[in-house]
């Protein structure tokens, strides 16, 4: 999704929140929020609002978009999730700026990417509303939808029947009565509990081919309910449909249009920020102690979007150069560093003209010579512009044509870029309204043709009955005269015995075959117990170890496994079986009860991995070490908690080498700050 308001002109409306304590008993949770318009000016903010009270407001503002960096801090189960999306407007995408692409990475991390810059500390609830609202508003995130499992079951013959007489249709009658009986006490079992599904089947003489039952809801809600079935005439089949709740919709990246800037900054203990827009017209000059990278691209985009990043000083500061980077801007450094004097001379030239800008202290004076000097280097370029199109009286963004003169176009080639991209614009809208048209026209096309099917199958089927009333009435009229006919002729004794012995030579005929699905299933079961008394007698001589199995990474889950399997304890190791997505919650009570390692079927590109790994948990691969299941508990060799344990300690080892990089990089940029400071380029 873009949120780009450039085509329409639109000024979108982005409310970010986050969490600031939790709902306990009877208590809603609270949130701090931050609503701003995609230029980046704050609308309204709270520190501290009630979930109650962010739905309303969701109401009353309808913003476009509403921005998160942990999309449960909106709801803390799946079940609350779903009531949240269900009660908020419709039109209000929910966007999680920590997920980009199919990663997630943290908020610091997604701050850099979106080009805000480090993040230093834990921000403040409020503080980190305004951030993932700005990150938002520069289109990054990916959308969030939700969506429901499914669970089919499918009744089927199990023997093929193959061409034969009278007896080959008598069984091939008997099977389909079987599967029309299943179906009915599936169809009984799942109306009894209240489930709600979706039924399809195929009809045949005396009964059903086959039957497929959709079940809108998880295969766990099953249990109980329906279980698998085989023998030698049917089979019942549980298939999960497994989708994620919660679904991840990648956007484009993108900024709404906003002013271009000229941006001079003074790096330092105290700060210098001065912004003036590309006609020279200053907007804002500020200054701070301690004000980071963060500060200060919060400060400029505020006002709009930076096409030049300054300095007074040759060479450039690295906070500079940074900032350039950050924003793609051009980075000016003057031929040499400007003298106290050319920057006195330049600010006060300029504040004659414009009075009411006030210069506290020296930062801001050097901060606003910088943009003064890279202003004045570039204003000859940005007349020849501004003179030339007023004199060819074409109509298109002098601010768009400055820019890309700027950045190095000539005055004709970014011109020429600006008009095809009017003339794309234009040709795309003509090409969207056709494919709409012939889109509309295929559909219409589409739903005649399947009417007139459908009313073709509604004619057979009709006739089709018809001819069944028609057969059924013959059948009727027959069987009434043999009703009568038996009556009229008296039976002999040795007819009725010869009745009887074939009735219960059937019988015997069933039982036979009845007994053979009973032998099977004994058989079956002699298999499972042997199975389960080998891994019984490992278990005992300490071979092989019990581990806890999860669904999936959610406190939901942990709720289930605690229920059937006691509540976790320490040193436990745990196999997660769809990894893909998790709760942060859920990781953090795995982190809370120090497991000793966690198994995965896949240990390669996950970003659970990366997520247990920074938290010193071991993630092992599961099919090194499985022995075998017994239902939600994994039996694994025991040498693998020796494993886990050298792991860890490998872990911790890297842990220690990362901290003390990161240590020795802080004070490298500290010396080098105090260079700069101190007059040592």
């Amino acid at each position: 999704m873009n949120h780009s308001s450039k085509d329409t002109g639109k000024q979108l409306l982005i409310m970010g929140v986050d969490l600031v304590s939790h709902g306990g008993k009877g208590r809603a949770p609270k949130y701090a929020l931050v609503l701003l318009k995609s230029s980046g000016e704050v609308v309204f903010e709270s520190s501290e609002v009630s979930l109650h009270r962010l739905i309303r407001l969701l109401w009353e503002y309808r913003p476009d978009v509403l921005a998160v960096d942990n999309v449960f801090e909106l709801g803390d189960s799946e079940r609350k999730l779903v009531k949240f999306f269900n009660i908020i407007p419709p039109t209000v995408k929910v966007v999680q700026v920590t997920r980009w692409k199919d990663e997630f990475v943290n908020l610091k991390e997604a701050a850099i990417r979106s080009g805000l810059g480090f993040i230093q500390g834990k921000p403040m609830p409020l503080r980190t509303a305004y951030i993932v609202a700005l990150i938002a508003s520069k289109g990054y995130g990916v959308e969030v939808k939700l969506y429901e499992e499914k669970t089919k079951i499918i009744v089927s013959r199990t023997a093929s029947i193959g061409p034969g007489g009278m007896s080959q249709n008598r069984y091939k009658r008997r099977l389909r009565g079987i599967v029309l009986s299943l179906t009915r006490k599936i169809k009984e079992a799942l109306d009894k509990h209240g489930l709600d599904y979706d039924l399809t089947f195929r009809k045949s003489g005396g009964g059903l081919e086959s039957s497929i039952f959709t079940v809108y809801a998880p295969r766990e809600k099953l249990y109980g309910i329906v279980k698998p079935l085989r023998t030698s005439d049917v089979r019942v089949e549980i298939r999960p449909v497994y989708k994620p709740k919660l679904s991840f919709l990648n956007r484009e990246e993108g900024v709404g249009g906003q002013r271009y800037l000229i941006v001079g900054v003074d790096p330092g203990i105290s700060t210098g920020v001065a912004i003036i827009d590309i006609d020279g017209v200053p907007l804002t000059v500020l200054s701070g102690r301690g004000l980071d990278r963060v500060d200060i691209v919060n400060n400029i985009l505020s006002y709009g979007i930076p096409l030049v990043i300054a300095t007074d000083v040759n060479p450039p500061p690295d906070t500079v150069k940074k900032l350039a980077s950050m924003f793609n801007a051009v980075l000016y450094t003057p031929p040499q560093s400007l003298t106290s004097e050319e920057k006195r001379q330049l600010v006060e030239d300029y504040i004659s003209k414009y009075k009411w800008i006030k210069i506290e202290d020296s930062h801001q004076r050097d901060a606003l010579a910088a943009a003064l000097r890279a202003y004045h280097s570039i204003e000859s370029k940005l007349r020849q512009v501004g003179s030339y199109l007023s004199r060819i009286g074409l109509e298109v963004s002098v601010d768009n044509i400055k820019a890309a003169v700027v950045k190095g176009k000539t005055i004709a080639e970014a011109i020429e870029e600006e008009i095809a991209k009017l003339y794309e614009e234009e040709e795309e809208d003509v090409e969207e309204k056709h494919r709409h048209y012939e889109k509309q026209e295929k559909q219409e096309s589409m739903i005649e043709e399947k009417l007139r099917e459908e009313l073709r199958e509604v004619k057979m089927e009709r006739e089709h009955l018809r001819e069944r009333v028609r057969e059924l009435e013959r059948r009727i009229r027959q069987l009434e005269f043999e009703l009568e006919y038996t009556k009229r002729i008296p039976h002999s004794p040795e007819e009725e015995a010869a009745r009887t012995i074939e009735m219960l030579k059937n019988e015997v005929k069933a039982l036979k075959e009845y007994s053979r699905e009973l032998e099977e299933e004994l058989a079956r079961v002699r298999d499972e117990l042997t199975r389960y008394r080998e891994l019984f007698l490992q278990l005992m001589k300490n071979k092989v170890i019990p581990v806890r199995k999860l669904h999936m990474l959610t406190l939901d889950a942990i709720s289930k496994s605690e229920k059937i399997l006691g509540t976790f304890r320490e040193g436990e190791i745990v196999y997660i079986e769809n990894p893909g997505f998790y709760e942060s919650k859920a990781l953090e009570k795995l982190v809370k009860c120090n497991v000793k390692a966690v198994l995965l079927d896949d240990v390669e590109g996950k970003g659970l991995v990366d997520a247990l790994t920074n938290r010193i948990i071991p993630v092992l691969k599961l099919e090194d070490y499985f022995v075998g299941e017994f239902f939600d508990v994994i039996l694994v060799k025991s040498e693998i908690t020796r494993k886990a344990d050298e792991l860890r300690k490998k872990l911790e080892e890297q842990q220690r080498v990362i901290e003390r990089s990161k240590l020795l990089k802080l004070l490298e940029e500290y010396r080098s700050s105090r260079k700069v400071e101190l007059g040592f380029h």
